[in-house]
């Protein structure tokens, strides 16, 4: 019944809870030339094996249910990620049945290389530009972003593409950091083909800079962390750090409104809060704000540069030393009023008694009268005693 229930609901794989089992897959992963270099995974999972030189495979140790069978391949191969029954996207992906103790085979996967888009990035005159950054992100489905970068002949190449309709922009860098971004805003992707000539040319843009010192002496700042901020974007556009000599510079600008902020942290750039960044400076915008709502804004109408946006940064107040504490004098206690200890009475015995210490302890004993003794150590009784007198007299 259970295993009914769960083979009516192969859309539903993600929903039902897997058991632990010993259930196993292989297959074969083709084209072989590149299977050592795609991984099998159980998705959602680092539960994963590869392919040997022959393209075979084989994943142990699943869960008995409903599993998903990823194939993700490098990006150096070309190849796009896949599924099962070869589906491109996990959402679609047709779950596998899986009972304990099972050896389930046959699930193979063909791989098939993605769409590429390629042109040349120029300046104006035609001059190629090297190092900028071109990109393609996908405008449906699940969101892809991959990049490559012009060589010295301005070409470049974006591969590894599903088939859909993607924007593709250009950023300098390095040696074309001078020039302002530029953007396609739809390219036709087919898996399989190349897109070409989809060219650039780039304009040089604007530049900020300016230098931070601090306020204190006036000597420069060297690893402040500039940020510039599009008048309305709520997160930094880009940031830099000062050399050594307290100098920045934002470059290829385009025409628009900016802020400048320095000295600030995670939080800050990312929209708010105004905390000190760890290095000792309290965060500043330009022209001497503490705020960006009280920031001064500056305008590029064309491409040119706006020197002299710096900012004199002042450390944090040292909090005030705590002020030592008085001596406290130990307080005197008076001693407790003598208390007179009555002496114990002598120990007394009634008359015909008197006291003997027996084994650590006084009683009190019979008085016994002592008799003159006879001749004989016989003592003599009173009378006789009285009788003896009266003769004698």
């Amino acid at each position: 019944m259970r295993r009914l229930i769960l083979a009516l609901c192969l859309g539903c794989a993600l929903l039902v809870p897997a058991r632990a089992g010993a259930a196993s897959v292989e297959g074969t992963v083709t084209p072989t030339v590149w299977a050592p270099e795609v991984e099998v995974c159980l998705a959602g999972t680092e539960r994963c094996a590869v392919p040997g030189v022959n393209g075979q495979y084989r994943l142990d140790s699943l869960p008995e249910g409903l599993v998903l069978i990823e194939f993700v391949p490098s990006f150096r191969s070309r190849l796009l990620t896949q599924y099962y029954l070869n589906e491109a996207q996990l959402s679609k992906a047709t779950p596998i049945l899986l009972v304990e103790g099972e050896e389930r085979k046959g699930i193979d996967a063909d791989l098939i290389e993605g769409g590429a888009i390629s042109g040349t990035v120029t300046a104006a005159g035609g001059r190629p530009l090297a190092e900028v950054e071109a990109c393609a992100r996908s405008h449906e489905g699940a969101v892809v972003k991959v990049c490559g970068e012009t060589d010295s002949s301005g070409e470049y190449e974006i591969h590894s593409l599903p088939t859909g309709s993607y924007a593709v922009g250009f950023w300098g860098g390095g040696s074309s950091a001078a020039f302002e971004p530029s953007f396609h805003p739809a390219v036709a992707v087919t898996a399989g083909l190349l897109t070409a000539g989809v060219d650039a040319t780039l304009t040089e843009g604007g530049r900020i800079a300016g230098e931070v010192t601090a306020a204190a002496g006036g000597g420069p700042l060297g690893g402040i962390t500039v940020c510039l901020f599009m008048s309305l974007a709520s997160a930094a556009q880009s940031c830099v750090e000062t050399g050594a000599e307290g100098r920045y510079v934002f470059q290829g600008l385009s025409v628009g409104s900016y802020q400048v902020g320095f000295s600030l942290d995670t939080a800050e750039i990312a929209g708010t809060g105004t905390t000190a960044k760890a290095g000792g400076y309290m965060p500043q915008f330009y022209e001497g704000a503490a705020t960006r709502a009280q920031a001064t804004t500056i305008f590029l109408p064309i491409a040119g540069t706006t020197e002299g946006v710096g900012a004199a940064l002042v450390a944090p107040a040292l909090p005030m030393p705590a002020m030592p504490s008085l001596p406290v004098s130990t307080p005197i206690i008076a001693a407790p009023p003598t208390v007179a200890v009555p002496k114990p009475k002598k120990f007394a015995c009634r008359k015909g008694y008197r006291s003997k210490k027996t084994k650590g302890k006084v009683r009190c004993i019979r008085r016994v009268k002592r008799h003159a003794r006879t001749k004989r150590g016989k003592h003599k009784s009173s009378r006789a005693q009285r009788r003896d007198g009266r003769a004698n007299g």
